[in-house]
């Protein structure tokens, strides 16, 4: 069975959960931003301003980043259902920012997950935005590989 995805933005576009909505998914990955091919191609944004919840069984992503900017907002909430999930992974030079809440729900789940990428996870104590829920144990708030 071919893999399905909610949205796909490439070649400079933004996609965007406004406030106020919710994205509920069976489907891999909620939102993906990519960068187009080709000469003069530019990256993609993803932003949530809304609520993202994924209820895939296993390995579920709410957003997904390539060579792209992924912004999950003071006001946007992502809630992860189940195991082996990410709230935010970004590959190759993507930028991950969280100012809002990453909920994981399941087991050997990831928060912000960035492989060649920046991730900017607000403080709570600073500003009182950022959130993480992890519910069960073996579930991480960040990650970075070397």
């Amino acid at each position: 069975m071919p893999q399905l995805l909610f949205w796909l933005e490439q070649k400079g576009s933004t996609v965007k959960v406004n406030n106020g909505i919710n994205l509920t998914t069976g489907t891999n990955v909620g939102l993906i931003a990519t960068k187009g091919s080709g000469t003069g191609a530019a990256s993609s944004t993803a932003i949530n301003d809304g609520v993202i919840k994924s209820t895939r069984v296993s390995k579920g992503i709410a957003i997904y980043t390539n060579d792209s900017t992924a912004t999950n907002s003071a006001t946007g909430s992502i809630l992860m259902d189940n195991t082996l999930a990410v709230g935010m992974l970004g590959e190759n030079n993507s930028t991950l920012t969280n100012d809002g809440k990453i909920e994981l729900a399941g087991t050997k789940s990831t928060g912000i997950y960035g492989k060649d990428s920046d991730i900017t996870n607000t403080e709570l104590e600073q500003l009182h935005k950022k959130e993480f829920f992890v519910k069960k144990r073996k579930s991480q708030q960040e990650f970075m590989p070397y």
